[in-house]
């Protein structure tokens, strides 16, 4: 297998196959503007290919499967969203514009740490390096992100410092009325 290549066919546990397919559908449902015609038709494809048990077993998944509150929350751009997985998996500072929820428009340059999506919306938590200080973005308020193809030595964080600065951030939105 070469990078670039056709992806080959994959081998999938029974169990997988259905985690696939039922990520897949709450993926369709996470507000990604076109998101929700790729992903279904990535479901068609593996739902074809599923033996029968599997394909009711998914299906009966997906009918008790239902994620509270997606579809209600801005959408955001897949193409955005990969663009800061890249540059939180490398370890990248990034551009970009950011407007608030009065309207007013800044540029920052951040260390993109974690994509978390919560509730309906999609944030980033990252080191604003302006502010020297650990701040969370709401993803649909971002615009132009820029790679600067500096990196940088991710500061601690734990998977609990990421859900307490979103759990803040929705905390502020909510006080403030915008969620």
């Amino acid at each position: 297998l070469e990078a670039g290549s056709a992806v080959p066919p994959l081998l999938l546990t029974d169990d997988e196959a259905v985690a696939m397919a039922i990520g897949l559908r709450i993926a369709a449902a996470q507000r990604l503007l076109d998101g929700h015609d790729t992903t279904l038709t990535a479901l068609a494809k593996l739902e074809q290919v599923l033996p029968g048990p599997l394909r009711r077993r998914v299906n009966a998944l997906a009918d008790a499967v239902q994620p509270t509150g997606i579809r209600t929350g801005a959408a955001v751009s897949p193409e955005v969203l990969g663009e800061l997985a890249l540059a939180c998996r490398d370890h990248e500072r990034v551009r970009f514009r950011y407007t608030a929820a009065g309207g007013a428009e800044s540029r920052r340059r951040v260390e993109p740490y974690a994509l978390a999506p919560a509730d309906r919306h999609w944030y980033l938590v990252c080191w604003d390096l302006e502010r020297n200080d650990w701040r969370t973005f709401r993803i649909d308020r971002l615009s132009g992100v820029e790679h600067t193809w500096a990196r940088f030595e991710p500061r601690p964080l734990t998977p609990e410092d990421v859900a307490e600065q979103v759990q803040a951030a929705r905390s502020f939105g909510k006080r403030s009325g915008e969620i």
